[in-house]
């Protein structure tokens, strides 16, 4: 009876004190990559596909750049990947878009479970010398302002 009552009276405080529930994230819960609960060194690219240059940029000789931005999910997958700057205007867009949502990350960590993330973005440079390329190499997609 006595073992009874102190496992009891343990439980109790334990479901009560402060710093014992659990620190996971709901499955539901989404993150931006700004916020301080997010390990930024957890999402990284594992494999970038490389844009086609747009024929006719190329046959002008224009060069520019697209910043996509997407949610990256828990799978490490972009999801809703849109176009946020791009210059020259709308020249570059349709590939850059293309090429970032078939992109493979790591997902972004909390609590070291992967969650959803807002606000991941690529810079993608469109240079004729070098051909399509992704700004800042191999790092992890850089932080919204």
């Amino acid at each position: 009876m006595k073992t009874l009552f102190t496992s009891l009276l343990l439980a109790a405080a334990l479901s009560i004190t402060p710093g014992c529930a659990s620190t996971k994230p709901k499955p539901a819960e989404k993150f931006r990559l700004q916020d301080q609960e997010i390990d930024k060194t957890s999402c990284r690219p594992i494999n970038r596909v490389v844009p086609e240059y747009p024929r006719d940029a190329k046959d002008q000789g224009i060069e520019g750049y697209a910043v996509v931005e997407f949610l990256l999910n828990s799978q490490g997958r972009p999801k809703d990947v849109r176009v946020v700057e791009s210059m020259p205007p709308d020249v570059f867009s349709k590939a850059a878009k293309a090429a970032v949502s078939h992109n493979k990350y790591t997902p972004c960590l909390v609590a070291r479970e992967p969650v959803d993330t807002y606000g991941a973005r690529e810079k993608i440079i469109f240079d004729l010398k070098q051909g399509p390329h992704y700004f800042g190499g191999d790092r992890l997609p850089f932080i919204t302002p």
